[in-house]
Order: structure tokens, then sequence, then C-alpha cells
């Protein structure tokens, strides 16, 4: 697990028990998906007036042609018909909808065995 978070503090007025779902579920997806590239991070940074929490890994990623349903509900990959793999098909919906609940955005990055992130942007307080 590779974490970077800085020595500063990042402030973000939104529901803390929402940010917490989105990072768990983040992170387990990264273990469960990811795990097989030996990589999973962690990284909380700030561009402007957005936090941003970035979640990676260098595991099986996602397909480019994947990419743009990851966070349909229902969707799940055809790895999820292998019961190591086995979801509800919520996996990135719950993540999405917590992050749009709070006027934030999130997105996924991913070349598969070379890194995938999820990245999820809030305001920041000022």
């Amino acid at each position: 697990m590779k974490i970077d978070i800085p020595e500063h503090r990042i402030h973000v007025m939104r529901n803390e028990r929402a940010i917490i779902r989105v990072l768990h579920n983040l992170v387990s997806n990264a273990i469960s998906y990811g795990a097989d590239g030996k990589l999973i991070g962690l990284r909380l940074s700030r561009e402007d007036d957005t936090a941003f929490i970035e979640v990676c890994d260098k595991g099986k990623g996602t397909s480019e042609s994947q990419q743009y349903r990851v966070f349909e509900r229902m969707h799940t990959m055809e790895d999820s018909r292998n019961k190591h793999y086995q979801g509800s098909g919520l996996g990135w919906t719950i993540p999405k909808r917590l992050v749009g609940q709070m006027d934030g955005s999130i997105s996924l990055q991913s070349i598969p065995y070379v890194k995938t992130i999820f990245r999820a942007g809030l305001k920041c307080m000022n």
C-alpha cells in the first residue's frame, strides 16, 4: 500500500459518512480487482478549490471500451462471473451517487496492468 497524504490539512464540508463509504468502496474494489498488480495507492491532494481523493492499483484494470460503463448501475465486468470476483453490480455506482450528492465528481483512468485510478473531487472550504 502506498499512501500520499500532504502535511497540510485539506478541509471539505461534506457528509463524513458518505466520504468514508466512498473511500471504503474504492479501496475495497482496488483490493478485490487490483491485488494481482501488487500495489494499491491512496492519494489526497488539492488543486485550486477542489480536494481530490485518488485510489489506484496496477491490477487488471478496465479496458478502454468498458470504462464509460463502470459507473452504470448493475454493470459488471466479465470477471464478475468468476466466483473470486462476484459482486452486486453496484461497486462503482455507489461512490458515483454519493460524490454526486455532495456536488463532486468521480472519474476513472485505466491502462490494464499499468495503472487504474479512480479520482473523486470535492469542493474545499476556503
